[in-house]
């Protein structure tokens, strides 16, 4: 066993693992465009992220029946029901 050099600090793997994570996730165009869109409007991107859901558990007929519901209620209902699905769906 080779002994320590005591002038460089012993570096951690999980710090190790969290810097390649996030030099990946950066270098990721999907990644950087998403956070740049989340910094300008969060609130699209829940909204899509409901919508995506969704889309992906209800019929065609449901799925239209329920935007057409959602874009026909006003700025609050709107609100309420996306804060609701991210409740199911998240648990925030």
């Amino acid at each position: 066993m080779m002994p320590e050099n005591p002038s460089s600090p012993k570096i951690e793997n999980y710090m190790v693992q969290q810097l390649i994570s996030k030099t990946a996730k950066s270098m990721n165009f999907n990644y950087r465009s998403k956070v740049a869109k989340r910094k300008v409007n969060n609130w699209a991107i829940r909204q899509d992220k409901v919508w995506a859901r969704l889309r992906k558990e209800y019929s065609v007929d449901r799925f239209k029946q329920a935007r057409r519901a959602y874009w026909q209620g006003n700025q609050f209902q709107q609100r309420y029901f996306i804060e609701q699905m991210e409740k199911v769906y998240d648990g925030r």
